[in-house]
């Protein structure tokens, strides 16, 4: 993948991460998971082992925007690199 192309889905990610309905959206789902792990019965280990891997999806999710965003900055370090080294003719 270019630079160009990952400074591009970087800036997308960040724009995630960053929405207040996206952070309205995950914050609620995170609640009702821990609501829901919270409110169940000791007994019920299968739906409680659900619950716990519906919030290490979650986890994921935002661990991946979060890099995809952390690349998108290292591009736009390597764009300015570039240009700073074309600009300076070595």
């Amino acid at each position: 993948m270019t630079p160009e192309k990952e400074d591009q889905r970087g800036h997308q990610a960040k724009a995630i991460l960053e929405d207040a309905l996206y952070r309205e959206a995950f914050d609620t789902v995170r609640s009702e998971i821990e609501t829901q792990w919270r409110n169940s019965p000791a007994r019920d280990a299968e739906g409680r082992e659900k619950l716990w891997l519906s919030s290490k999806i979650l986890d994921r999710l935002e661990q991946h925007l979060a890099s995809v965003m952390e690349s998108g900055k290292l591009a736009r370090a390597t764009i300015a690199h570039r240009i700073g080294k074309s600009a300076t003719g070595f």
